[in-house]
């Protein structure tokens, strides 16, 4: 377990990053109809993602976001619009660190 200083210091790094690098979306939940707008980076899946490849296609993508300010968990079939794009979530997979939940990662199919 992380002391608390490191705790605080990789919990701000890690949404630092997000809202670093990041792109903005749209989130809706797909049960509630609630939007939220937030900031959440995006990857495709690469040759060495074979696990995630077999799973969910070629051109599948990882969406990371952060927990702070959301205000209840994505799910399966919610949608995340990026400009004109709109993608939907295959699977939501929690991002604990020292056991808090600090973000989520939605996986996206691909072809």
């Amino acid at each position: 377990m992380l002391g608390a200083a490191l705790f605080a210091t990789m919990k701000a790094q890690y949404e630092r990053t997000i809202d670093t690098l990041g792109i903005p979306m749209v989130w809706t939940h797909t049960k509630t109809s609630a939007t939220a707008n937030l900031v959440g980076g995006m990857r495709i899946a690469s040759d060495e993602d074979t696990g995630l490849i077999q799973s969910y296609g070629i051109g599948a993508r990882i969406i990371t976001i952060k927990a702070a300010g959301l205000t209840g968990a994505p799910e399966k079939f919610d949608r995340f619009t990026v400009g004109t794009e709109v993608y939907i979530a295959e699977n939501v997979a929690p991002v604990h660190l020292n056991a808090q939940l600090i973000g989520y990662r939605v996986y996206i199919k691909g072809k």
